[in-house]
């Protein structure tokens, strides 16, 4: 489903380095298939500006949350109408790759009788802040 077979997104890279604990990590919004995705998203509500690109407030791999504009506590973007917008469609995306896994693996394995279960992920290091940052 993703890292660590768990239904997350890629954020905090460990093995080259990138990232340190307790890092946001960051989001993996960039290639041409989910700026053309983000792009469509935001042409669909009327807002085409917001579909270029992810958030350019949002810190980089070892930022805290209260590092950046986009993820502190009081007026961070991520409580504005651009960053709910945002984070709806990124957390959207998720859903839809593990549904698309699931069910090509169903598909698969439903008349053999394999049972199939999936991972959620744990990351819990900055779920206490209000914006929930991504790593």
């Amino acid at each position: 489903m993703g890292p660590a077979g768990e239904l997350r997104y890629p954020s905090y890279p460990e093995q080259n380095g990138t990232w340190r604990f307790p890092g946001i990590g960051a989001f993996q919004c960039y290639d041409k298939y989910m700026l053309s995705s983000l792009k469509s998203a935001a042409e669909g509500i009327g807002k085409p500006e917001w579909g270029a690109t992810g958030p350019t407030d949002a810190g980089n791999y070892n930022s805290w949350p209260e590092d950046t504009n986009f993820f502190k506590k009081e007026g961070g973007g991520w409580n504005s109408s651009y960053g709910q917008f945002f984070l709806s469609w990124y957390s959207q995306m998720l859903l839809n790759h593990g549904e698309r896994i699931l069910l090509s693996a169903k598909s698969i394995f439903e008349k053999r009788r394999v049972k199939l279960s999936a991972k959620i992920a744990g990351i819990h290091w900055h779920y206490g802040t209000r914006s929930h940052a991504p790593a």
